[in-house]
C-alpha cells in the first residue's frame, strides 16, 4: 500500500475463499491499488482469519482460524508465473511455508522471480502455533534465508534463531552463513529498527 502512495505499481499472491472474508480483502487490495492479477478464489476453502491481541507492553499476539484457510491451499499451477516474471521485487513470508502444498508454490514462486531476476525480500514472520513443530520452523526459514537478498527480522526472531540476546551478535551470525543477504532490517517494537548492511 505505502509502496503504491509512492507511485510504484504492486501485486498481491494468494488465495482467499469465495466468502465475505475474501470479498473483503479483495476489495480492501483494490482500495489501495494492489493489483489482483496473482489473487485465487477457491470455493471449496474459507478464507483465513487472524485475531490481533495488542499486549500491555506495545507488542501483540496473534490468533489464526486456519484448518484449513485458502492460504494454505495455494497450490504451484494456480500461480501467475507471468506476473511473477515482470516484477522487479517477490516479497515473500514462512507463513507460506507452514503447509506442503503452499510451501511448494512459494518455492516454485521463488524460483520463477529469481530467475527473473528480481530482488527477493523476505520476512520469517514466525507464528509458532501454525507450525507442526519448531524444528520445521526453523528448517523453513533457514531456506527463506538462503534464497533472499533483504531479510527482515524482528529482535524476538532473531534471538530465537541464533540463540544469541546480542542481535549485533546475531546479524554477524546471519551475513556469516548467508552473505548473499545485502541487507538485514531488524524490527524492535517500540524501540524502533536497525539496518545492517555487508561491509
Amino acid at each position: 500500500a505505502m509502496l503504491n502512495k509512492l507511485n510504484h505499481s504492486t501485486s498481491f499472491v494468494g488465495k482467499v475463499g469465495v466468502d465475505i472474508f475474501g470479498k473483503q480483502l479483495e476489495s480492501a487490495l483494490k482500495e489501495v491499488g494492489i493489483g489482483t492479477e496473482g489473487l485465487v478464489k477457491d470455493a471449496d476453502v474459507r478464507t483465513t482469519l487472524a485475531f490481533v491481541h495488542n499486549l500491555p507492553d506495545g507488542d501483540r499476539e496473534l490468533s489464526f482460524y486456519r484448518n484449513p484457510g485458502a492460504d494454505m491451499m495455494l497450490s504451484e499451477n494456480e500461480l501467475n508465473e507471468e506476473l511473477l516474471e515482470m516484477k522487479k521485487i517477490f516479497h515473500y513470508g514462512s507463513l507460506s511455508m507452514t503447509d506442503e502444498i503452499c510451501k511448494k508454490a512459494t518455492m516454485k514462486a521463488i524460483e520463477i522471480a529469481k530467475e527473473a531476476g528480481a530482488v527477493l525480500t523476505f520476512d520469517p514472520n514466525l507464528r509458532e502455533n501454525l507450525w507442526n513443530s519448531l524444528e520445521e520452523a526453523r528448517e523453513q526459514i533457514l531456506y527463506g534465508m538462503s534464497q533472499c537478498n533483504v531479510l527482515k527480522i524482528s529482535d524476538n526472531e532473531i534471538t530465537w534463531l541464533t540463540g544469541l540476546d546480542s542481535y549485533d551478535e546475531g546479524v554477524s551470525w546471519i551475513q556469516e552463513r548467508y552473505p548473499d543477504i545485502a541487507l538485514i532490517l531488524v524490527s524492535m517494537g517500540k524501540d524502533g529498527s536497525r539496518a545492517y548492511t555487508m561491509n
